[in-house]
């Protein structure tokens, strides 16, 4: 009788990834990727949401109050769902 092997794994860093909208606020953040198909994906790059940033969402609601780069800065909550991250380890 053959023995069936469990799936491999899934890596931590893919088990934590969620869009900005949707991660918890105060936990510090490292951006994956900004949608490329987004039709604000420039802008957002050109605010500092560029891969591999770091940010922390400090407020939730209509709009997302984030810390990047060490200003405050709010974006809609849609333009927070093109935008994916990873929570850092501390």
């Amino acid at each position: 009788m053959k023995t069936r092997l469990p799936h491999p794994p899934v890596p931590a860093a893919t088990q934590a990834a969620t869009t900005l909208s949707k991660a918890h606020c105060g936990v510090r953040l490292r951006i994956i990727s900004v949608r490329p198909d987004s039709p604000a994906a420039l802008r957002l790059k050109e605010l500092g949401f560029y891969e591999s940033a770091e940010v922390r969402k400090v407020r939730d609601g209509s709009a997302l109050i984030c810390q990047l780069h060490g200003i405050r800065l709010a974006i809609g909550r849609d333009l927070g769902a093109d935008i994916m991250v990873e929570r850092m380890t501390p």
